[in-house]
């Protein structure tokens, strides 16, 4: 595990700090044989540094090995924390009530506010317009929870070209399901 708190960063910090994660990862591998696979654990609220993050990861590792990234798969769930993925909406947990996510102090941070809970849309206004809602894909609750996970095994497998791909979750029984799909 490695732990930034990229949040305290400026933008263009979080993403030079990151591009050298992946350099040292790419030559540790490279050096003991092992593989390795990166999860960037964001913030379940949405606040950071997104996409810039990620597509730091993404670059540094595909001018060190040639190969490219087939997506990136964006899933926000925190059970303990409220939040949950429920038709490509986040929400927040209050009390007894679900908040969509940019209806939240959350979405008004200064630094990393947003104006979308639907993820699609998020994930746009984050990549400011280069990415429309169209071209996201989206894990649902059904595909997770539907015979013996096919459908998220055949959504995983058509993300390509560095796309975007949403996961619905709203308990750790989903989490399992996406896990036995990216295993697959």
């Amino acid at each position: 595990f490695i732990e930034t708190n990229s949040r305290a960063m400026d933008e263009d910090q979080a993403a030079q700090t990151y591009s050298r994660i992946m350099e040292r990862l790419v030559s540790i591998s490279r050096e003991t044989g092992m593989d390795f696979a990166v999860v960037s654990r964001s913030d379940s609220t949405l606040r950071g540094h997104y996409p810039r993050e990620t597509q730091a990861l993404r670059r540094a590792y595909e001018r060190m090995t040639g190969s490219a990234f087939d997506g990136e798969i964006l899933v926000p769930f925190f059970l303990e924390g409220g939040r949950y993925t429920i038709g490509d909406v986040h929400y927040v947990r209050r009390d007894a009530f679900l908040i969509p996510a940019g209806q939240t102090e959350f979405a008004r941070d200064p630094a990393f506010g947003y104006a979308h809970s639907d993820l699609r849309r998020y994930i746009c206004e984050k990549h400011r317009g280069r990415v429309r809602p169209g071209d996201v894909g989206s894990i649902t609750l059904e595909d997770l929870r539907g015979g013996d996970g096919g459908a998220a095994y055949r959504k995983l497998m058509g993300l390509s070209g560095g796309g975007s791909m949403i996961v619905n979750a709203v308990h750790y029984g989903d989490l399992a399901a996406l896990t036995r799909a990216l295993r697959r």
